[in-house]
């Protein structure tokens, strides 16, 4: 290629993204040092100076979030045009239910074992046929499944919107809410 027609296509390329970091203040250096090849890699290099700028506003961000709660997130959008960079680090509060929900749809099944906890398996035989069986954090009902199975009155509590409706495919009674902060 023609080296004369980089700094033309350097000028015409386009590229936008989004991070989103956990919120550890310690960890700032490393997310720096990656954002920076990142944003080398859609042809913004970051001088000193820049780095200084992306450090600060990243370890800002960080720090409120890190205080806001278990939960927190700090996203990290930016847009390049033409080699000119614009980003912008924020913090992002989210409920244990957006959280968890999060963390359930983006891991394969099963999410907690493939297999029923033996232990509770062990306890519901105990029961009387019929029993009355309440599963907080109930999740993908890999419990609350075989106990409805074994033909216990299943009553299932789950946080997670996707889990929610896993539970009612699966023909579990459940109550979506917080057990921990009813």
């Amino acid at each position: 290629m023609d080296p004369r027609l980089v700094p033309r296509l350097d000028g015409r390329a386009r590229s936008s993204g989004q991070i989103s970091l956990l919120p550890v203040p310690a960890a700032c250096e490393l997310y720096v040092e990656r954002l920076a090849g990142v944003f080398a890699g859609v042809g913004c290099p970051l001088d000193p100076a820049a780095l200084d700028a992306l450090r600060d506003a990243l370890g800002a961000a960080l720090d409120q979030a890190w205080s806001s709660g278990t939960h927190a997130r700090v996203d990290v959008r930016w847009r390049a045009v033409g080699g000119v960079l614009k980003y912008r680090a924020q913090p992002v509060e989210r409920s244990a239910a957006e959280a968890y929900d999060e963390w359930a749809t983006g891991r394969p099944a099963p999410l907690f074992g493939a297999h029923p906890d033996a232990a509770v398996l062990q306890a519901a035989a105990a029961l009387p046929a019929g029993a009355k069986v309440l599963d907080l954090g109930a999740g993908s009902g890999r419990n609350a499944v075989p106990l409805a199975a074994a033909g216990h009155d299943v009553l299932a509590v789950e946080i997670a919107p996707s889990l929610v409706k896993k539970l009612r495919e699966a023909g579990i009674p459940v109550i979506h809410g917080d057990v921990l902060h009813p």
